[in-house]
Formats: C-alpha cells, structure tokens, sequence
C-alpha cells in the first residue's frame, strides 16, 4: 500500500509518498549443513519515496526512489540430518532498503488504475533480498 501526494499539477510531476509493503514465503531455506523445514519468512517493509510520473494517454509510467527499512522475521525448524538435530528457529533482522522503484499503470477509469511494479535493491544486505515484481491497483481521490 501507498500513499502519494503529487508537488505539482502538470501532466507529468513529482511526487512524495509513504508506503508499506509486506510478503511472505513459505520456502524452505537451506544452508551448507542444515535447513529450514515448515518455515514462514515475513518482510514488512516501511519506506518513504520521492517519485516522477510521466503521463502518456491513458498510460502512467513512474519511477521512484524509496528509502526505508526491511523488517525480516523468518520462523521455522532448523534441522541437521548429519547429526540428528532439529529445533525451534526464530530470528527478527532489520535491514536497510533502499533501491529504485519502477511502474507502468493503465488508466480503466477517473478513479481506478492497474499495473505493474518492479524494485531494484541498490544495497545487498544479509537476508539475500531479491529484486521484487507485483501486479497493483491504484485508487485515485479527487
């Protein structure tokens, strides 16, 4: 979810926005020695962005620049078949986000749009976060 406020009125503007986005993973991890059976990973992720829309027909390309941070907290079982190990896993990280945000959005009507986002993190941090795609669905308040 987002919320922007455009700083212009042109057909194309910049604009400031706060958003949360959050997902979840049910795949299990493996490490050299080990993995993660029954696992959830969760990431909420709290940003703040300065974006630029251009506007072409009923299309609306963005850009956007969020700078935030990624709450990781990932629960499970950690288990070593080699030496008969198994036990409850838990583990919180905070992690820096910050990358480039891209979107295509069509426009149905005055108050719906749908689209595509894309996000690029230009940090690598330790919970190997990857690049992120989703499909969205943008209400517009007049």
């Amino acid at each position: 979810s987002k919320y922007r406020v455009p700083l212009s009125s042109g057909k194309n503007y910049f604009s400031f926005g706060v958003g949360l986005t959050y997902y979840f993973d049910f795949k299990g991890e493996s490490y050299e020695k080990s993995y993660l059976k029954k696992d959830v990973d969760m990431r909420l992720i709290p940003n703040v962005f300065i974006a630029y829309d251009v506007n072409v027909g009923n299309f609306n390309f963005g850009i956007e620049v969020p700078i935030g941070t990624s709450i990781a907290i990932t629960k499970g079982t950690l288990v070593n078949e080699r030496v008969n190990f198994e036990r409850t896993y838990s583990n919180t990280e905070f992690l820096p986000h910050f990358g480039v945000g891209l979107s295509a959005r069509y426009r149905l009507n005055e108050h719906n749009k749908i689209g595509l986002y894309g996000f690029a993190d230009l940090l690598k941090d330790d919970a190997w976060s990857p690049p992120m795609t989703g499909i969205g669905w943008t209400r517009v308040l007049k």
